[in-house]
């Protein structure tokens, strides 16, 4: 609990709220209601479960960026020094990461709502959610925990971390739907983004339209999440301390 306590410490100034909160309610409320005086439909209800899911990514590039600082400027070994063991210094950012990603979810969902979104109605449909936003969380802090390990040059962890961001973003169902008019090689790129069946599951969620299919979407990203998991641990488990 203490390395958690201090995790969120460390994340938790001006600049990360920024980029945890500000920039993901700007898409929400400019496009959600600009895009949606055009078409005359909500596509406000249609963004806001992509928004959410979204801080999945958020909190990710959180869990990366901290692990590669803190062996960057030595605090890594300070704490394994004291009374912390490598796994829990893991886990201890596991936890940060994902109960991050889902604050950052349930502010935009509360942004929503404010801004005269209707809410979910049942306990069911928050669950199946949640659900979904926590194996978003754990994929892709994985994702950002091996980049922490792999990579020793600041500008290049900086520049991918940047890169992958808009990549998954981007590349997911959060702005549009992956129709019939969508470019096949699009369509590819979508349905290869692990981002797409969190947007997807947690969509499903939002509309109460949770069905069988949805259901094997939703243990296939645990599956995945629990995988990373595995691989995160075995890599970060022969990481050199320092990264130089």
């Amino acid at each position: 609990m203490r390395l958690v306590y201090r995790n969120y410490r460390a994340n938790l100034d001006p600049g990360t709220f920024s980029v945890l909160l500000f920039m993901p309610a700007m898409f929400l409320v400019f496009l959600g209601l600009g895009y949606g005086s055009l078409s005359g439909s909500s596509y406000l209800s249609f963004l806001a479960p992509g928004i959410m899911a979204s801080e999945c990514v958020t909190a990710g590039l959180f869990s990366g960026g901290m692990l590669w600082s803190d062996r960057r400027w030595g605090m890594l070994a300070q704490l394994l020094v004291g009374p912390f063991t490598r796994m829990e210094y893991l886990v201890a950012n596991a936890a940060m990461s994902t109960t991050v990603g889902l604050l950052g979810s349930t502010a935009m969902l509360a942004l929503y709502w404010a801004i005269g979104g209707s809410m979910p109605a049942s306990p069911l449909d928050y669950l199946l959610m949640y659900s979904s936003l926590a194996a978003g969380s754990i994929i892709f802090s994985s994702v950002f925990l091996v980049l922490a390990v792999l990579i020793k040059s600041a500008v290049t962890f900086n520049s991918l971390q940047n890169v992958l961001v808009f990549g998954l973003d981007f590349g997911s169902t959060i702005f549009y739907s992956a129709g019939a008019s969508l470019p096949a090689a699009l369509k590819v790129v979508v349905s290869l983004n692990p981002e797409t069946y969190v947007v997807n599951l947690t969509r499903a969620g939002f509309s109460g339209t949770f069905s069988p299919f949805e259901g094997y979407q939703m243990a296939a990203i645990w599956v995945l999440a629990l995988t990373g998991l595995a691989i995160t641990s075995w890599v970060y488990s022969s990481m050199r301390i320092y990264t130089q």
